[in-house]
């Protein structure tokens, strides 16, 4: 690519991360604000925009140029925060399924297990 269609793209990924930003930070906002939403569905949904927004926060330093300690530092804090809200995804999924499909409500039991899974395989998978 040229320098000028590098340009073009980095400030739409900026535009675009900047957009991602605030729609995490509302639904954070919420949850934090309004006691009513701390149910177990929603803080999964509360703790994947966590996940979210420091991922953008990591894109919004654009391109920082190879080999700086801030490249690194982008690549890593990236890697960890998208395979979380990935990560994050898929719990959601297995929660829909054992209360949709299974009939069995009872996942709440699971929070601790859900915050090992998350968080300690974003942080295998982002040292390798």
């Amino acid at each position: 690519l040229s320098p000028s269609q590098q340009a073009v793209l980095t400030k739409l990924m900026l535009v675009c991360s900047l957009v991602s930003l605030c729609g995490s930070t509302f639904i954070i906002i919420c949850f934090i604000s309004f006691p009513s939403l701390r149910k177990f569905s929603l803080q999964l949904v509360f703790w994947l925009s966590c996940a979210d927004a420091l991922n953008t926060a990591g894109n919004l330093l654009g391109d920082p140029g190879g080999g700086t300690v801030i490249c690194y530092l982008q690549a890593v804090s990236t890697q960890f925060f998208c395979m979380a809200s990935i990560l994050w995804t898929t719990v959601i999924a297995f929660v829909l399924h054992r209360t949709v499909v299974q009939h069995n409500p009872d996942v709440t039991t699971f929070a601790s297990k859900f915050h090992t899974y998350v968080w300690g395989t974003s942080a295998c998978l982002a040292t390798l």
